[in-house]
């Protein structure tokens, strides 16, 4: 009988995807954050009419971010998500976290259930552009069987 401890290749080939999926959208997020702030930044200065069409435009999406991080709290959601769904959980966590408590929230359990589901240690310094851009260009909708990685 197979030890569950041992890797077995394709776990190993999913937490790859899995890992380079999170790293891509943690430089995702961090990019629409600062274009977010930037586009706030510029429209204060231009015209107060604009700067509250845009924060309002951003609360709307702020709203949109927290319903689409809602099933993140879930162990159902969990037990069903795809490496491309928890990668575009942990994005929108990522984008929202500066400006957002439910976000923030939402970051914290993704990190704790990759950390128990997966033993993956989330580490956003230290992704190369090029691996990224692949990971992006690749299709990143593997499914995983998390119930074949528990003990």
């Amino acid at each position: 009988m197979p030890d569950p401890q041992e890797p077995d290749g394709v776990t190993d080939e999913a937490e790859g995807k899995l890992r380079m999926g999170l790293m891509a959208a943690a430089q995702l997020a961090r990019t629409a954050s600062s274009t977010r702030r930037s586009l706030l930044e510029q429209a204060t200065g231009r015209d107060l009419e604009e700067a509250r069409q845009l924060q309002a435009r951003l609360e709307a999406d702020r709203a949109t971010a927290r319903a689409e991080l809602a099933p993140v709290n879930e162990s159902s959601w969990w037990d069903q998500a795809e490496v491309g769904d928890i990668a575009r959980a942990y994005e929108t966590a990522v984008t929202w976290r500066d400006d957002d408590e439910v976000a923030r929230g939402a970051e914290s359990r993704i990190r704790q259930e990759l950390r128990e589901r997966y033993n993956i240690e989330i580490s956003e310094t230290g992704a190369d552009p090029a691996t990224v851009r692949e990971a992006l260009d690749r299709d990143g909708a593997t499914q995983r069987d998390p119930s074949a990685e528990r003990d």
